[in-house]
């Protein structure tokens, strides 16, 4: 078990850097954000609700947000020149492979567009299915991956030579300062485990669905049905998007009112963790099936970020990839060359072999 306590100078620094990753996104194009998640997973909302923070700081405005649902329709109306920008998380690779063919989808769809996909972790246990995707994804000519922990980053620099992989923690890290943190109203501690088969061990406690309720459960699927069978019409693809967003608003504006009851939060979720850390409660992490809690968790935070690194540079909104860009790792034009990894002293850079 690790305990995670950052602290706000960590927590403003990676609400820094979600702010560089999105101004990597083209201005001067039509911008599209695809595979906005129509479920209850309060991660992936989570990570939603951040990118559409941090995008909406930057003056980016979407053309139109699509799920996998409505983005057939979309798809029609998809500018030439437009910019396809994909949602972040955790499940790129075979753990969820319907979320993963989709996403293959539309990195054909997508044609010669350029696509960015937002920080993701990665992981395949079937070579097979990793192979697959390498044929996939590679075809695609004009697309940066960024990626959440080393790990992944590592097996996408790998694996996708035609990509542009970049290091950058979760967008939902965009949301620092803007949660109610909440008054506790106990000594209590939130005991929050996976009930899906990312889980190691039953180790008991709720999960992200027993905190919402059957109202809003219906809500939901009602939502998501709506969308299976009236996302074929452009005008009534716009409006669900729009009614499935304000449901997301609302539906994460009850959920941190629940967490602010308690005082500490113990969990194997990505994204309890890092809600907890928004909201300056200390997490008890235990691991995923593959590690992606101490993933993520050993590289931005523990130790804390080296934030003297931050002080005297150009402020997100003047200059921020060149902000992030002395954070996170690069490939020199995908021919080998230095790697700049994160990390403190001699050790921080290293040479990758051709």
């Amino acid at each position: 078990m690790m305990r995670i306590d950052p602290g706000p100078e960590t927590m403003a620094a990676l609400a820094d850097m979600t702010a560089a990753t999105v101004a990597r996104i083209p201005r001067d194009r039509p911008i599209v954000f695809v595979d906005y998640p129509v479920h209850l997973n309060i991660g992936d909302l989570l990570i939603h609700h951040g990118t559409d923070v941090a995008c909406s700081k930057a003056g980016i405005r979407f053309k139109f947000q699509a799920s996998a649902y409505t983005w057939r329709t979309h798809r029609r109306r998809l500018p030439e020149d437009a910019v396809i920008v994909l949602h972040g998380g955790g499940n790129f690779g075979d753990v969820w492979p319907d979320f993963q063919a989709f996403r293959e989808q539309v990195l054909v769809d997508a044609g010669r567009r350029q696509v960015i996909m937002m920080p993701q972790s990665m992981h395949f246990s079937s070579p097979a299915a990793l192979e697959a995707a390498r044929k996939t994804i590679g075809q695609h000519r004009n697309l940066t991956m960024f990626l959440r922990d080393n790990e992944s980053f590592e097996a996408a620099s790998r694996t996708f030579d035609n990509a542009e992989c970049l290091l950058a923690p979760d967008m939902a890290h965009a949301l620092w300062a803007s949660l109610d943190q909440g008054v506790p109203s106990s000594g209590e501690e939130l005991v929050l485990m996976r009930n899906d088969h990312e889980s190691v061990a039953n180790r008991g406690g709720l999960d992200w669905i027993d905190l919402i309720s059957i109202l809003e459960r219906l809500e939901a699927r009602t939502l998501r049905n709506l969308q299976r069978i009236g996302g074929k019409a452009i005008p009534s693809s716009i409006g669900l998007d729009a009614a499935w967003i304000n449901f997301r608003n609302r539906l994460l504006h009850q959920i941190v009112g629940i967490v602010g009851r308690y005082k500490s939060i113990t969990t194997d979720r990505l994204h309890a963790m890092i809600i907890g850390t928004l909201m300056g409660k200390p997490v008890f992490a235990y691991d995923n099936s593959y590690g992606k809690l101490s993933r993520y968790s050993q590289l931005w935070l523990i130790p804390e970020l080296d934030t003297t690194r931050l002080r005297g540079s150009p402020t997100p909104a003047s200059s921020s990839w060149r902000l992030a860009s002395a954070l996170t790792p690069t490939r020199d034009s995908h021919k080998g060359g230095i790697v700049r990894v994160w990390g403190h002293g001699p050790d921080s850079q290293r040479h990758r072999q051709p």
